[in-house]
C-alpha cells in the first residue's frame, strides 16, 4: 500500500467556496478524494491523502520498469465549474539511503541508496549545458541523455549553474 500525499495551492484574488479533486489514474488506479474549501483571498493549500493499494513500484533504470501514475487536480467553484485544473506524472518507489558497513571513517561515499528495499549501485555523471547556443541545446541534451543509458548509467546530476531542462528531457531521463 502506498499513500500518496497530494497538496493544491491556490493564490486566490477573492474569497471563494470551493472544492478541491485529486485523481489517480494509471496501473489499474481509480482512487480519487474531494475535499471542500473556504478560500481566502491570498494564498491557501489544500491537502489530502489518498492511498494506492497494490501500488506498481518505480525502479532505476537497469533495476525494473519504471511505471508511472498521473494525478490529476482541479479546482472546482460552487457552480460545478472546473476552474484550474493540472496534471502531474509520479512513480511509486521507497527510497532511503543507509550507511556503508564497514567503510573507513575517510571514505568518500559513506551511504549506499536503497530503493524499494534493494541495495542500487549508482552509476552516474554530471550533466553541464550541451552547448553555448540554447537553440541548440535541447537536441544535444536528448542525446547525451541516451549515451548514458547507453553507457549502462543510472543517475544524472543536472548542474545547478546550468540550463534548465525542459519537461520532456526529464521525462526521457
Amino acid at each position: 500500500k502506498a499513500a500518496v500525499a497530494v497538496r493544491l495551492e491556490v493564490d486566490s484574488q477573492k474569497q471563494l467556496a470551493a472544492q478541491a479533486r485529486f485523481r489517480i489514474e494509471g496501473h489499474g488506479s481509480g482512487v480519487s478524494k474531494d475535499i471542500a474549501a473556504a478560500l481566502s483571498a491570498g494564498f491557501n493549500q489544500i491537502g489530502a491523502s489518498l492511498d494506492l493499494d497494490h501500488p506498481a513500484l518505480w525502479w532505476p533504470s537497469g533495476q525494473g520498469d519504471q511505471p508511472l501514475y498521473q494525478l490529476v487536480s482541479e479546482l472546482v467553484g460552487a457552480e460545478g465549474k472546473i476552474i484550474h485544473s493540472r496534471t502531474t506524472r509520479f512513480g511509486v518507489r521507497n527510497i532511503t539511503w543507509v550507511q556503508v558497513e564497514g567503510a573507513p571513517y575517510d571514505a568518500s561515499v559513506l551511504s549506499q541508496l536503497v530503493v524499494n528495499g534493494r541495495k542500487v549501485r549508482l552509476l552516474g555523471t554530471n550533466f553541464i549545458p550541451a552547448d553555448l547556443l540554447p537553440g541548440r541545446q535541447h537536441a544535444k541534451a536528448d542525446w547525451l541523455l541516451r549515451m548514458a543509458h547507453a553507457a549502462g548509467m543510472n543517475v544524472v546530476r543536472n548542474w545547478g549553474g546550468g540550463v534548465t531542462m525542459r519537461d520532456a528531457w526529464y521525462g526521457l531521463a
